[in-house]
């Protein structure tokens, strides 16, 4: 078990489990007793710790350049306690080299000046936004989506957030034609980035982690990804995700180097448990593996010719391999697993299996004969409770792997055996506890499941993670994909909830995720303004103009997020004050949305793109548990309770820095807003829209200062801003902040 940080800073705990080592040897994931020993190796040491700056924001060239020219140099050649310290080093493989590694320990980075220096860099730039920490296999998935700024992209497990960050920046983020060319940041894309997550509180933590990169193309559910809602369109067909990204709930054994409590809890019942589980709202009826059914909902989601990328932070074969052959299996032919090598080259990977040996449970009556390579077949077994272990191994190991339950080893080579040789506790609620898909499949090789790939921690100094790329053709058709269960026949109308049923299937313990915590430990909440009402939901009263819009409300009583009202952009009061702010003709006005029904008082607005305000006006929002959208734009400004600075939400620690006549100039993207030019207006821009907006802005709603938003650091900016500096740089001639 885990124990709190001793005084070398290291977790004390044994890192070790006979059980894990003996089912990962059966299932033959590496070749030789070498690399198993390296495999071992480098799962039982800490983690390194990776961080990665995001594409689209101006300021990370300045950051990375800060890193490579300030903080490397002083950290090379470091020796701590009589061992040499490694600078923080580029991850080979993501682009741009926008990615870092820093193999050290807590004892130093709190022990050594130099790396404290780095450590408070680090933690300063997460707090604003800057950079995102997140473990170097979750960064993966989303850069083989290959997505577009016009993209409809779905994100079925989206908590805690950083995949999701990804996809957002991606979206934020122009692909030229040429290779050649730098990408540049779209400030109003037209597609969108649908995160969604079951449980409500984690989906509340998306919310949080949004916050860092506001988007008006982000939208936040809370639905249950395995059952999730067709959305409408009031004037297209429903809506067809180009990409779906799943990042499934999993058994977690490839994060042993950060969750080494697992070390003491695997079995093989965990990743069993999960292709085969019970459901509480179906009366404890057994229903076919949550992961293949999250997959198999995306499937029928997917548009012709989209893309998904199905994740797992676990090695089990159980989930991973045999989850994508079933799902491909119930597709009629209508995906491939395409080819990734050229994807990520410099990425270390293996193959998936075609070949694996699911634990069964130790009552078989006959024992199977140990096989030969040739035969490729393995005998395994696993007991009724959840400290079962896979005790049967290679027929080449040494007897003292053999057996450490002092059990003997049985094993069926198919199904077919297993129910031949099953006994009563091999049935729960009348069923057998193991199904079909859980054996590799006789196409296994047709299906091209070594296309999928497999992260060992040893190939890069890694987690353990799984990665299947699968690609719809284009003349597929969608009532092509199956959702019918291999065992009982039940279907998708079957499995899904009641609408008044919370969406909580999957259980957060066993939700293990690669990605970082965010920088708060506090759960995170509404703002004022998009805080729930506590009365019960009711009908919303017409609007009081005809025009405005209103997303309708469904049935789901235990749904209690505000109502998301768009108002009508020729509503006279609105159009003054846009005008007033110097918004140009090509402001999309009629995308201006409150959170709060249209009666009641306006003070925050919120700004969406077309296809955000589509959905939203499509579809009842409490159906689709709809709990964020759009970014914040504008705010209600009264005469005299505020003045420009404190509109953007200035940080004091720059604010006593910063010249008074520069706090109305601060920008994003690398240009300004001039917030004295619209002081008469009743609006005020917010921080986080102005991204968003500027490219709509007149000229004479701009100025010439130009400092990032996004940079809140004076170290970013690079320039003396307080007032001895301003006035030192008008003395020598300077007129503009650069």
């Amino acid at each position: 078990m885990a124990l709190p940080e001793g005084d070398g800073g290291e977790w004390q705990t044994e890192w070790n489990n006979d059980k894990f080592e003996a089912y990962y040897r059966r299932q033959r994931i590496l070749d030789s007793p070498e690399e198993w020993d390296q495999f071992f190796t480098y799962m039982r040491r800490i983690l390194p710790t990776t961080f990665r700056l995001p594409a689209c924001k101006p300021t990370s060239a300045t950051i990375a350049n800060i890193i490579e020219t300030v903080h490397v140099p002083h950290l090379s050649g470091l020796v701590f306690e009589g061992e040499p310290i490694d600078p923080p080093t580029k991850i080979p493989w993501y682009p741009d080299g926008l990615a870092y590694e820093m193999n050290t320990s807590k004892r130093v980075l709190r022990k050594n000046p130099e790396f404290k220096k780095l450590h408070q860099f680090l933690v300063y730039e997460t707090e604003v936004g800057n950079i995102s920490r997140q473990e170097a296999v979750s960064m993966i998935p989303p850069l083989l989506l290959d997505v577009q700024s016009y993209h409809v992209i779905l994100d079925a497990c989206a908590s805690p957030g950083s995949k999701t960050a990804q996809l957002v920046e991606a979206i934020h983020t122009s692909t030229p034609a040429d290779a050649s060319q730098p990408r540049e940041f779209v400030a109003f894309p037209t597609g969108v980035v649908i995160a969604n997550d079951s449980d409500y509180t984690r989906a509340q933590l998306l919310v949080h982690q949004a916050a860092r990169l506001p988007s008006p193309a982000l939208m936040v559910t809370n639905l249950d990804a395995s059952s999730f809602l067709t959305l409408k369109l009031n004037d297209a067909p429903s809506i067809r995700f180009d990409r779906i990204l799943c990042d499934v709930p999993c058994s977690g054994d490839g994060t042993l180097r950060k969750n080494v409590g697992i070390w003491k809890s695997w079995n093989v019942g965990s990743g069993n448990g999960l292709h085969r589980h019970v459901d509480p709202t179906l009366l404890g009826i057994l229903r076919t593996s949550l992961q293949l059914r999250i997959l198999l909902r995306a499937m029928q989601m997917l548009k012709p010719g989209g893309r998904i990328v199905y994740s797992t932070c676990s090695m089990n074969p159980i989930e991973n391999e045999a989850v994508v052959a079933a799902a491909l299996n119930a597709s009629a032919d209508q995906f491939t697993l395409p080819d990734t090598a050229h994807m990520l080259p410099d990425l270390k990977r293996r193959p998936g299996l075609t070949m694996w040996y699911p634990a069964v449970n130790s009552t078989l009556r006959q024992p199977q004969p140990l096989p030969t390579r040739s035969t490729e077949r393995a005998p395994s077994q696993d007991e009724d409770a959840p400290s079962a272990a896979v005790v049967s191994l290679e027929k080449d190991r040494s007897s003292s792997h053999v057996d450490h339950l002092g059990v003997t080893a049985f094993a069926c080579a198919s199904y077919d055996d297993y129910v031949k040789n099953s006994t009563d506790a091999d049935m729960k609620n009348g069923k057998l506890k193991m199904q079909p898909t859980q054996w590799p499949p006789e196409n296994a090789h047709q299906l091209g499941l070594e296309n999928c790939f497999r992260i060992y921690p040893h190939l890069q100094n890694t987690g353990g993670f799984f990665i299947a790329v699968l690609q719809k053709k284009e003349d597929s058709r969608n009532e092509d994909v199956s959702m019918e269960d291999p065992i009982d026949g039940n279907t998708s109308t079957q499995w899904k909830r009641p609408a008044s049923t919370p969406d909580n299937n999957e259980n957060p313990s066993k939700r293990h995720k690669v990605e970082e915590a965010p920088a708060t430990t506090s759960t995170p909440t509404s703002s004022a303004t998009d805080r729930p009402t506590k009365t019960k939901t009711k009908k919303n009263p017409p609007p009081t103009n005809k025009d405005d819009q209103v997303a309708t409300e469904g049935t789901v009583g235990t749904f209690k997020e505000n109502p998301f009202t768009f108002i009508n952009g020729n509503d006279p009061t609105l159009r003054k004050n846009l005008l007033k702010l110097h918004l140009n003709s090509g402001f999309p006005a009629n995308n201006v949305f409150v959170r709060h029904q249209r009666t009641d008082p306006m003070k925050t607005f919120h700004l969406a793109n077309d296809m955000v305000k589509r959905i939203i006006t499509s579809n009842a929002y409490d159906r689709m548990r709809l709990i964020s959208a759009g970014v914040k734009a504008f705010s209600r400004h009264d005469a005299g309770s505020s003045s420009a600075s404190d509109e953007v939400d200035m940080p004091e620690d720059v604010e006593n820095h910063v010249a008074p006549e520069t706090l109305a100039h601060l920008s994003s993207g690398g240009a300004s807003l001039n917030f004295a030019a619209g002081r008469e207006s009743a609006l005020r821009f917010v921080s986080d829209g102005m991204a968003s907006v500027y490219d709509f802005v007149e000229d004479g709603g701009k100025c010439e200062a130009s400092i990032s938003d996004f940079a809140l650091s004076l170290r970013i900016w690079g320039r003396d801003l307080t007032q001895a500096g301003l006035q030192q740089s008008v003395g020598a001639g300077g007129n503009t902040i650069d």
